[in-house]
């Protein structure tokens, strides 16, 4: 049986729960992010991340490469709004840009499997949803 987007994300949920984001976070709190708002995406339950709080810290200043465990932590919160479409960006194309960095060695074998099955089924999912929703019409 085919594994549904909200399984694979709940599968991330449990996959990368050992994952901490630890503070100081990958974000600028100079002009970028309040150190408030910093301290908030830290401690807030991953599930519970508003869309707006990370896509402030997504499209703030960072070093070039997020910590490994910082990007596995949120991940799960990515891959779920993505899901909906709500693209934690100001623009879709970037909303995972954190990733780029990123080299097939730093996930395992599960984490990459998982990966996978999410791009797969997103696409499918993109595919059988024309027009693509905008976030002025949700």
């Amino acid at each position: 049986m085919e594994k549904t987007l909200p399984d694979i994300i709940e599968e991330a949920y449990t996959l990368f729960s050992g994952y901490e984001a630890v503070r100081p976070l990958d974000i600028c709190t100079h002009c970028c992010m309040s150190f408030e708002n910093e301290a908030l995406l830290a401690r807030l339950p991953v599930r519970e991340i508003p869309l707006e709080l990370l896509m402030e810290y997504n499209d703030g200043a960072a070093t070039e490469k997020t910590p490994t465990n910082e990007m596995k932590h949120f991940l799960p919160r990515y891959m779920e709004l993505i899901s909906s479409f709500d693209f934690p960006s100001h623009s879709a194309e970037i909303a995972l840009k954190r990733l780029s960095p990123f080299d097939k060695t730093e996930w395992s074998d599960e984490e990459l499997a998982l990966l996978h099955t999410f791009s797969l089924a997103f696409f499918e999912k993109c595919l059988s949803t024309y027009p693509l929703p905008t976030r002025d019409e949700m």
